[in-house]
């Protein structure tokens, strides 16, 4: 069974991108570690590291979460931008 890891940032539109993939894990922790560095930015909530399984067909199989990042909710964010748009 093949494996890679993704990081995906989730963000207050209800909009997941898939910002960063990779074969080694210890490469995800670090480019995970410099979000946190650099926190959020526009409508970012959070950030999150998985590890993304495929079946003999190449097919995903599985998502595991490894670790995240949570800057806001979206009640959070919502009342640090009461006008809806990044400040």
């Amino acid at each position: 069974m093949k494996s890679t890891y993704q990081i995906t940032l989730e963000d207050a539109l209800d909009h997941g991108t898939l910002v960063w993939e990779g074969d080694i894990k210890e490469e995800g922790e670090n480019q995970l570690a410099d979000y946190k560095t650099e926190g959020p930015s526009g409508y970012d909530l959070m950030v999150i590291l998985e590890e993304v399984t495929y079946d003999e067909d190449g097919e995903i199989d599985d998502y595991i979460f490894i670790d995240e990042v949570v800057w806001f909710t979206n009640e959070e964010w919502n009342e640090a931008h009461p006008s809806g748009f990044p400040d």
